[in-house]
């Protein structure tokens, strides 16, 4: 699978993070669902103990990801037409990315981040686009990230293309998964969360969402689990990690920084163990940062830091 250039297909974005700690925000849990829940006084006003204004969107930060790798990374995306949109354009540039197909039109994708007990909870605006518009360069791997609706139209393009196929979805892919459930036997890797693979699979088990999810044609899986580590597999073997220690203080990017290390090891034709260390390294030093690229780490970095996890274990699940 070594191929070192990579095209990331997606949406970028402007993060706002606020930091919530104080009186008129409470959690609650729902009986039903089985989960937490964001509790706000309705009506009410909520002071936000600091702000913070980060570029980010899932493209936006595995772009970054890759290109601190050595990836020979390029961009396809609507970034907008604003003042917001040049600065990112000139942020991307700095990065040493490739924005010779990204497009500017529109306005800016926002989104309001949430910090509340060192979780987040995202509330996203994603401007409507025109993804026919997009044009694919060449390359020997292709990452289609979350984008809103219409981006079903561009997964048909990027496996004619015939090369390497990773697909993250958003929560728009997520929300419409049947549009995209037909290519399922094209993706090579699909990287998810524990709650988009039971969405998907419809199973309660890691083991049973892994065995649907392979059985539906997807060469390989990556299942992340926040705090609880990452579960990865194929049809001959699948494996759970834990994460690197570290002190979070914002989970902004936490995903992307993963898959960014995940897969930037995988296209330079490391192991799936490297891999699996690059992306959880990664993510252990976005989540001590506020915003979800300001902690990102280049190759040199994170070698010293794999060096010294001496406790890393990969446990099998077909064992």
């Amino acid at each position: 699978m070594a191929n070192s250039s990579i095209t990331v297909i997606g949406d970028c974005s402007e993060d706002l993070i606020f930091s919530v700690e104080g009186p008129g925000a409470d959690l609650g849990y729902d009986s039903k669902e089985h989960c937490k829940e964001m509790c706000f006084n309705y009506g009410g006003k909520i002071v936000a103990e600091s702000l913070e204004k980060h570029f980010g969107g899932n493209a936006y930060n595995t772009s970054i990801a890759f290109s601190k790798l050595g990836l020979d990374t390029k961009l396809c995306s609507i970034i907008g037409d604003d003042d917001d949109a040049k600065a990112m354009a000139v942020a991307l540039k700095e990065e040493n990315i490739d924005c010779s197909h990204v497009i500017r039109e529109g306005m800016t994708n926002i989104s309001s981040v949430i910090l509340y007990k060192k979780e987040r909870t995202i509330i996203s605006y994603h401007a409507k686009r025109d993804y026919r518009q997009i044009k694919l360069p060449q390359t020997g791997w292709y990452y289609f990230t979350s984008a809103s609706g219409g981006s079903e139209k561009i997964l048909p393009k990027i496996l004619a293309e015939r090369k390497i196929v990773v697909f993250n979805p958003g929560s728009w892919q997520m929300e419409n998964f049947r549009l995209f459930n037909p290519y399922l036997s094209e993706i090579d890797i699909l990287i998810v969360n524990k709650s988009e693979a039971k969405e998907i699979s419809g199973k309660d088990k890691v083991r049973d969402m892994i065995k649907k999810i392979l059985d539906e044609g997807v060469k390989f899986v990556v299942i992340t689990d926040g705090v609880n580590g990452c579960y990865v597999a194929d049809k001959n073997a699948s494996f759970h990690s834990g994460i690197f220690p570290s002190d979070t203080l914002d989970p902004t990017g936490a995903g992307d920084s993963f898959s960014g290390g995940f897969i930037g090891a995988i296209a330079q034709g490391k192991s799936i163990v490297t891999a699996i260390k690059w992306g959880m390294i990664n993510s252990a030093s976005v989540v001590e940062k506020f915003g979800a690229t300001e902690g990102l780490l280049n190759q040199d970095h994170i070698d010293r830091l794999e060096e010294s996890w001496k406790s890393f274990k990969l446990k099998s699940l077909t064992d």
